[in-house]
């Protein structure tokens, strides 16, 4: 890539969105789709590109793409596709819950897309297929080799109950090796993750450049974040986002750090009342007071404390 300025990161949740609702995104829209699917796409049309709700740091989570593809073909005509990028993972989510609000986002709104077809007088078995493709800069399925998994209504042996809707999970972190591959053995959904991956790091500008000369669809989406990039208003916005999620971050260690603090305080308090209650106790025993404070190792503070019960 010859400009000098630095790119945008694609896999930014609202970068995404710009970049594939984009007028001139049609046909890398399209490619993304086909890539991550399996199903060859030739054509798509955006139905949405407002964010769903008004709060900043919700619309931080869902800056979705959702499209109907090949709309008028014959048999498969219709079926709508939701993308998105989740830069991070959300609120409360980590290894230790297998990122449950996440999943049961994904599949709640993948389960709404579906049920909004039906409308009055439309048999169930008109619905066509719904698919949710989330891109994840992030390890979501830890146990999981491939960076992308598909995921459908099927029984323990592996029967498909029907195609009514599958989720995709693309995991962006999984992609280290894959990024050294000669680009010519790199699959179009292995192209695609790495562009959003490493568009915007210059240490991988030579491989992205060997991805854009043999995917066109590639190349006019670098050409497109470029433009997006240039924009001062995209910065603005992204710049926005960054401080943003910096200071949820930062205020979630803050609590976290008051917790801690806390929990020592009160660890601290009971640990102290413990050793007084144990000094008055050998006290009234008869040992001797200078000696019950030196063997317990009383603080002044505990020390004081002691002769207003003791004396």
């Amino acid at each position: 890539m010859s400009d000098t300025f630095t790119y945008l990161p694609p896999s930014d949740d609202g970068v995404f969105k710009t970049l594939m609702t984009h007028p001139g995104a049609r046909n890398a829209l399209r490619s993304v789709i086909s890539s991550f699917t399996n199903i060859a796409v030739t054509q798509v049309d955006v139905v949405n590109n407002e964010l769903h709700i008004g709060s900043v740091y919700e619309g931080q989570e869902r800056f979705d793409v959702n499209c109907v593809v090949d709309r008028n073909a014959p048999d498969i005509g219709g079926r709508q596709i939701e993308v998105e990028m989740q830069a991070e993972p959300m609120s409360g989510d980590n290894s230790d819950n297998a990122h449950a609000n996440l999943l049961n986002r994904v599949i709640s709104y993948l389960c709404d897309l579906h049920a909004k077809q039906k409308g009055e007088g439309v048999p169930y078995g008109e619905l066509m297929p719904s698919i949710q493709i989330t891109i994840c800069d992030y390890t979501v399925l830890p146990n999981e080799a491939d960076f992308v998994n598909v995921f459908t209504l099927r029984n323990k042996g592996g029967y498909e109950l029907n195609k009514a809707i599958t989720l995709i999970i693309v995991e962006l972190s999984k992609l280290a090796k894959i990024a050294k591959k000669p680009v010519v053995e790199m699959t179009d959904a292995e192209k695609w993750a790495v562009f959003f991956k490493y568009a915007d790091k210059p240490k991988y500008s030579k491989v992205i450049t060997d991805i854009t000369t043999v995917k066109e669809e590639v190349m006019e989406a670098t050409q497109i974040l470029s433009g997006i990039s240039k924009d001062e208003q995209e910065r603005f916005r992204f710049r926005a986002r960054e401080k943003f999620r910096r200071d949820i971050e930062h205020n979630r260690i803050m609590g976290i750090r008051m917790a801690l603090n806390e929990e020592r305080a009160r660890a601290e308090a009971k640990a102290s009342a413990e050793r007084i209650e144990a000094a008055k106790s050998f006290i009234s025993q008869g040992f001797p007071f200078d000696k019950v404070v030196s063997t317990l190792k009383l603080t002044p503070a505990e020390i004081a404390q002691l002769r207003q019960v003791t004396v």
